[in-house]
């Protein structure tokens, strides 16, 4: 086997891993909306997320990390969408903001 067959089976490995890992955080996050959408009786719509940013930051330790941020939909009266965003920072919820939205009476 060549140097450049190993080094393009290395590359698709590590996309494939890239893939693999951030669908396991994304489904980690679409738990934690569907959780705060139960907790504050508000309907997550289509149970659906989708990644708009990453960037990498450094933790208190020094530590390189990756931050991703995911959009989501919600609605509090079945009328009106609003938009979310969660915050990961790896597998952990960094922070959750949801648009002003009204409670029906």
């Amino acid at each position: 086997m060549s140097l450049v067959s190993l080094l393009w089976i290395l590359f698709f490995l590590s996309l494939f891993y890239y893939w693999w890992h951030g669908d396991a955080l994304k489904n980690t996050a679409r738990q934690s909306v569907y959780h705060y959408c139960q907790k504050t009786n508000l309907q997550f719509l289509d149970e659906s997320i989708w990644l708009t940013k990453i960037w990498p930051v450094m933790n208190p330790l020094g530590k390189l990390q990756i931050l991703r941020c995911y959009d989501f939909e919600f609605t509090s009266s079945g009328e009106k969408r609003y938009r979310g965003h969660i915050i990961m920072r790896g597998k952990q919820m960094e922070k959750l903001e949801v648009e002003p939205h009204i409670y029906p009476d």
